[in-house]
Parts: C-alpha cells; structure tokens; sequence
C-alpha cells in the first residue's frame, strides 16, 4: 500500500546529472558576471600622468630636459665641427702663404742669377752711347742684355702675381690692376729694345723659334687684358655665379699666358748662348761656331781651347740652373693659383658676418654648465600636468 499523504519535503531535490556543453555554459555565464565586476577602465590623462609620474621619479632625464639640452649637444657639436674646419682652413692658408714667400724667393734668386750670368758672360749693361772698354763690346750689345731681365721681371713675375690676385678684396683689385699696366708697360720697353738692336745690327726679324714664341705671348697678355677689362665693364650686370665663372675663365687663361711665356724665357736663353759672343778672361771672345772650329783643328792653341770651353760651359751650367729655378717659380705659382678660391664680395660679407654670429652663440653655449642646466630643468614644471 502506499503511504498517507505527506506534505512535501523542505530539501532540494538531488541535481540531475548534466551534460559537458551545459557545463560550458554554466562557466560562460560565470565568467561574464566576474568581468562585470571589475572596475572600469582609467581614462588616457590618468595613465599619461601615472607615466610621467613613475619617469620622474626614474634616475631617466624628463621630457622636458631632453628636449632643452638637445639643442645643446648640437650646439656644441656644431661648435667643435666648425673649430676644426677653421684649423683646416688656417693650415691650408698657412701653406699657401709659406709656398707664395718661396716663389718670391726664387724669384729673387732667378733676377739675381741672371744678372750676374749677363754682367760675368755678355759685357754687362750700359746705356751710354759710344761705350767701349776694349771687351770686345760695344753700347749696342750692352743694351740688348736689358731685354732679358726686362722681359723676365714683366713677363713671369709681375704676370703670375696678377693672376694670383684675382680675390674679391678691393686691395688685391687694386695691386692686380698696378701689375697688370707694369707688365704691359715694362714688357713694351723690353720689346723695343729688341727691335732696337734688330735695327742696329742688321739682323734679320722674325728667324728664332723665340720671336714667334714672344708674339704668340704678347698676343695672348693683349686677350688677357682685354678679357680683364671687360669683365670689369660688366660686373655690375652679372650675378654672383657668372661672376664666379668669368673669374674663373680669367685665371684659366692667365695659367695658359704664363706656361707660353715661360717657355718664350726658356727659349730666349738657349738662343742667347748660341748666339752672342761670351768674353774670356784674356779679353778676347770666341763664338760659339768659333769654338767649334778650333776643335776641330789640331794646330790650335789647347790652352785658348781649353779656357774657352770651360768659360762656355759654365755659362751653360749657370743658364740651366736659372731655368730650373724659373719653372719651379711657374709651378709653384701654378699651385698656389689652382688652390685658391674666388668668392664673390657679396659671399664674403654675408659669410664674416654668419661667422660672427655663430661664433658669438657658440661662446654663450659653451659658457652653460652642464649641472646648472640639469637643475634648472628638475626644478621646472612638466609640460603636461595632471587633470585635477
């Protein structure tokens, strides 16, 4: 039989056994009530300022003092980058003032050299008319020694020192302008010497390789001036970069008047020993076709023979050595054109005064302590301070 009726039990049923997708579900359902729990997510000021927070109490420099000593460190670079750039500039102007006193040096010992082989071999200068000291020369032949050292002095010296002033300095424009009328006006006398000798002795014109060699310069120093005084005519109508280019144009065609007139020197003292008489110490002169002569013939006096060879070489040996130091002159004259760089006046007064100013920040940046600056920037407020 069944039992009485019994109210219901107060005690929860027993849990049915469930599936593993419910027990899925069951946790789903846990987990999305646990994240609804959390607090909610803190705004982007908050963590900016927690940041910042944290880096400052870091041993890391803040933002802020990053950003002021940068411009610093660069200043400083700048400043040693620049130092050094202006020792390379003062050594390289350094050389080329050393190699410009050198020139000047063998030019002197080229005049010097010269003269003497023209005074102990040639008779010497006079200007005297009817001037005969029994050597064997007279006033024409003492007159035409003033052509080579005339012509030398003009055509090396006075010329390789205008191309060489081709600056922008108004003092260097005005030596080059007095150089370059010296040049024209000497070299015009030493000319004329020569077709005054042509004349008086009855010599042929225009017979060396030296004569037409001495009129290919001439014409080239008259394309020189004239290119030189048209680029003066119009300076004031260019600009800084066409300027640059004719000054450039200028000097290229300088080098290429000096090169012709030092070979027209070159030649001119070979012609010169083949041509003149050279005097012995007895007082008697022997051409050079004379010397050869008296080689040839076994009769003649060996002791004649023998002075006059070793006078001849001499002035040989003395000839070269004056044509050694004249194309070291040329070349090193050459190099120093070549090193030097034409800027334009308006350049150079913008750059003196950049300089001055960058050199006067460099000095007020070098003077900051280093320390100070870090203080100073602790002490400062951040950029950016927390909401409120």
């Amino acid at each position: 039989m069944s039992p009485p009726n019994s109210p219901p039990s107060s005690s929860p049923p027993p849990p049915s056994p469930s599936s593993p997708a419910q027990e899925d579900d069951n946790e789903a359902i846990v987990t999305v009530t646990d994240t609804t729990t959390e607090p909610p997510i803190k705004s982007s000021l908050d963590l900016n300022s927690s940041r910042k927070r944290k880096r400052k109490k870091s041993a890391s420099p803040s933002r802020r003092q990053t950003i002021r000593s940068t411009p610093i460190e660069k200043i400083k670079i700048r400043a040693k980058i620049n130092q050094e750039n202006n020792n390379h500039v003062d050594a390289t102007d350094g050389l080329n003032c050393l190699l410009y006193f050198l020139a000047q040096f063998f030019a002197l010992i080229i005049l010097s050299l010269l003269a003497c082989w023209l005074i102990e071999y040639f008779g010497g200068f006079s200007l005297i008319p009817n001037d005969n000291d029994g050597d064997g020369y007279n006033y024409v032949d003492r007159i035409i020694n003033f052509h080579p050292l005339i012509m030398t002095f003009s055509m090396i010296f006075t010329l390789a020192n205008s191309i060489l002033f081709i600056n922008s300095s108004k003092k260097l424009t005005n030596a080059r302008l007095f150089l370059i009328v010296m040049t024209f006006l000497i070299g015009f006398i030493g000319s004329g010497i020569t077709i005054y000798w042509h004349f008086k002795m009855n010599y042929p014109h225009l017979q060396s390789m030296h004569s037409w060699f001495g009129i290919l310069t001439w014409l080239m120093i008259c394309f020189y001036i004239s290119y030189i005084i048209y680029v003066y005519d119009n300076n004031q109508d260019l600009n800084e970069r066409q300027r640059t280019d004719m000054v450039f144009a200028v000097r290229l065609f300088g080098i290429a008047t000096l090169i012709i007139a030092g070979t027209t020197c070159l030649l001119g003292l070979n012609q010169l020993l083949s041509m003149t008489n050279i005097v012995t110490k007895n007082s008697t002169t022997l051409e050079s076709s004379e010397i050869e002569s008296l080689m040839m013939i076994n009769n003649s006096s060996s002791i004649e023979l023998n002075a006059a060879t070793k006078l001849r070489s001499q002035a040989n040996l003395l000839a070269n050595s004056i044509a050694m130091f004249m194309i070291l002159y040329i070349l090193i004259m050459m190099y120093i054109i070549v090193r030097l760089r034409y800027k334009p006046r308006g350049n150079v007064r913008r750059q003196r005064m950049e300089r001055q100013i960058r050199q006067t920040i460099e000095r007020a940046m070098l003077t900051i302590d280093p320390e100070d600056e870090t203080r100073s920037n602790n002490n400062s407020p951040p950029l950016f301070s927390p909401p409120t």
